[in-house]
């Protein structure tokens, strides 16, 4: 958050700069605003995503000891990925009651997250963490396989892509 208003106060020196010249030169007022409206946007995203990428860079944690990890060393997350298949086909209010217990039996801490994705047929639970503690990833994997078939993955964050400037 710091990084954006350091990003929103840079546009609003630029902004000033810009009018200090449009006091000299009027028409400049009327060019500067036309380009605030047109792109103003657009550059400050610009200007943000320079501060901060989009796209978190990933690296690669804990291979040798059987729970591939990735960290994102922008947000100071790790991150444990499988790939899941239910063990159980529960819809409706029943559904609620499979779901706490599942919970309960996870009990999540401060700064632990759940993650549940689905790519087409595919399903992942990501673990994150703020904290790279294998023993509590063998315990969520643990309370995790008494409702899916788990397989584990190698971590990724976000789309292993870059993202274009534009």
């Amino acid at each position: 958050m710091r990084r954006y208003v350091k990003t929103l106060l840079m546009a609003g020196a630029l902004l000033l700069v810009a009018a200090l010249i449009a006091r000299a030169w009027p028409p400049a007022a009327l060019l500067a605003a036309l380009a605030v409206v047109a792109w103003g946007e657009d550059l400050l995203l610009w200007m943000y995503t320079r501060l901060r990428p989009a796209e978190p860079r990933r690296v690669a944690v804990g291979e040798e000891s059987g729970f591939p990890a990735a960290f994102d060393p922008r947000n100071k997350l790790y991150h444990w990925l499988w790939l899941a298949e239910p063990t159980r086909s529960v819809l409706g209010m029943e559904s609620e009651v499979v779901e706490h217990e599942m919970y309960h039996k996870l009990a999540l801490r401060r700064g632990e997250w759940l993650t549940f994705i689905v790519f087409g047929p595919d399903k992942y639970i990501r673990f994150t963490s703020t904290a790279y503690d294998l023993a509590r990833v063998r315990e969520v994997e643990r309370a995790l396989s008494e409702y899916y078939v788990l397989t584990r993955m190698k971590a990724w964050v976000g789309t292993g892509r870059p993202i274009s400037s534009r």
